[in-house]
């Protein structure tokens, strides 16, 4: 874990950020997640990116965003539910450093910027991702019993006789 932790951003983020208008519904921006296997999306207003749209952000405007609204509310859009509040690094920071803004933000992912503009995504997803792909073998600790016998590990709760086979 700790290889994972002093490596650059730029070696695990998501290239490119795929961005509506502040005027794109909320169906629209369901279609465009799934088809892009996203859950986010920069919010454009012609000039720059102002804001980020999540699923979460979707789901917690209830049944308004899919039914096109309601008496309550117009439609939802993205430019009402984007966060204006953007947490972003550097794309040359320390991995450790973007994992410490999303705990003390209380975000799932931050902007990457790099020459002065927004070029990409570091999301949660993507740092275990890079943990589980840099750890060696299975952690002990999601081993079933049964393989943690196989693999002869002391403390799995079997005793040396317990191991021994029926041949022996």
């Amino acid at each position: 874990m700790r290889a994972t932790l002093d490596r650059e951003v730029r070696d695990i983020m998501h290239y490119g950020v795929i961005t509506v208008s502040e005027s794109t519904s909320s169906q629209d921006m369901c279609r465009i997640m799934s088809d892009n296997r996203v859950s986010c999306l920069g919010v454009d207003n012609g000039r720059e990116i102002v804001g980020v749209v999540s699923s979460t952000d979707i789901l917690a405007c209830g049944g308004r965003c899919m039914q096109g609204g309601t008496q309550a509310g117009p439609p939802a859009v993205a430019g009402a539910l984007m966060n204006e509040f953007i947490v972003t690094v550097d794309v040359g920071d320390p991995v450790q450093r973007a994992i410490n803004l999303m705990v003390e933000r209380h975000v799932h992912r931050v902007m990457v910027r790099g020459d002065g503009h927004l070029i990409g995504i570091l999301s949660t997803t993507d740092v275990v991702r890079e943990i589980a792909r840099t750890v060696k073998g299975t952690p002990e600790a999601v081993m079933s019993h049964m393989e943690k016998f196989e693999a002869g590990i002391k403390g799995s709760g079997q005793t040396d006789a317990a191991r021994e086979t029926v041949y022996d």
